[in-house]
């Protein structure tokens, strides 16, 4: 039943208290390993590692919000389009079934676009996030082992803002499937009045077809 739901509307689960508290749990607990760790092993490739992960989370950040951008930006550009296509013949004609099924299909069109641009903003929206700072790297270079001070604020960073980037993450990509929703819907929508008439005359075919076999 909840695959049949996110076919037709795309969901994102929201974790329970719970599940939050035993998250945050989890990531005090990383946190305090990370910090009681000796990194004095090989401490130059294990900040190397760690760069490239902050890298890596960056660049999923970036990708992910320049997404979000892009579809505002599609859905910004559609509204107009979306009024216009309320104004079709389709729309205001005699047949009152097909009046009420482009009704339906442009209304059902028009929320999956609203959905996208919130699941949008939610991308874009300014967060929490870790960074390394000068005071920070003051306070590192006033103790004792700096690379390996270093590397642990780094690492706890990077496990501080997993969460924020996942629901970033989660966000795109609800988002997409909405602009992929609205688009199919749209395009029903303007193929409706040629497929509406290839129904009725195959409706109509089949009807005299039987009539005569049925009255006779």
């Amino acid at each position: 039943m909840r695959k049949v739901i996110d076919f037709f509307w795309p969901t994102s689960e929201r974790p329970t208290p719970e599940e939050r508290r035993q998250a945050t749990q989890k990531i005090e607990e990383q946190i305090a390993h990370i910090d009681q760790m000796d990194w004095g092993g090989d401490t130059d490739t294990a900040l190397e590692e760690a760069r490239r992960l902050v890298d890596s989370d960056e660049a999923r950040r970036r990708t992910a919000e320049a997404r979000a951008t892009t579809f505002l930006l599609l859905i910004g550009a559609l509204t107009p389009v979306v009024t216009f296509l309320g104004g079709f013949s389709w729309m205001t004609g005699d047949d009152s079934t097909l009046r009420l099924v482009a009704f339906v299909l442009l209304s059902i069109g028009i929320c999956y676009l609203f959905s996208a641009g919130r699941w949008s903003l939610k991308t874009i929206q300014v967060g929490v996030f870790y960074d390394v700072h000068v005071s920070d790297i003051v306070k590192i270079w006033e103790n004792k082992e700096v690379k390996q001070n270093l590397l642990r604020h780094i690492l706890q960073s990077v496990v501080r803002n997993r969460d924020a980037n996942n629901f970033k993450i989660t966000c795109i990509k609800i988002a997409h499937m909405f602009v992929l929703r609205a688009i199919l819907i749209f395009s029903a929508f303007l193929l409706l009045p040629m497929a509406w008439d290839l129904v009725s005359k195959i409706a109509a075919s089949f009807t005299g077809y039987l009539r005569p076999m049925v009255c006779g």
